[in-house]
């Protein structure tokens, strides 16, 4: 889907058509997919959930706005970090300089 810039994500087979084989059984509800590390993922309304080539992740609407905020911390320390590094700075003095992940707390669910 790629070459068509869907927003879709995939892995394993599907089926073509689920027409008299799947039924809708609950709509605007938390659903639990199985994860790759085994244990099983709850989405519910209003998660975000952001698919690229590293994989899925799922975002719960309650720390949404914090990991939004955190991302844009993150990219800050990015641009400046390419900046200083055209400029000719020593990279390990760079990257001791910036701690890209400190600002970033865990959560819970």
């Amino acid at each position: 889907f790629a070459e068509y810039a869907m927003p879709v994500f995939g892995t394993f087979a599907t089926p073509l058509a689920t027409k008299g084989r799947w039924n809708y059984s609950a709509i605007d509800v938390p659903v639990l997919i199985p994860g790759q590390a085994g244990s099983p993922v709850r989405i519910a309304p209003g998660d975000a959930v952001h698919a690229d080539r590293d994989g899925v992740v799922v975002i719960p609407a309650e720390h949404l706005e914090q990991a939004i905020r955190d991302g844009e911390i993150f990219e800050s320390m990015e641009k400046a970090i390419q900046r200083d590094l055209r400029a000719g700075e020593d990279r390990e003095a760079i990257y001791k300089r910036y701690d890209k992940l400190g600002h970033i707390k865990p959560v819970a669910r």
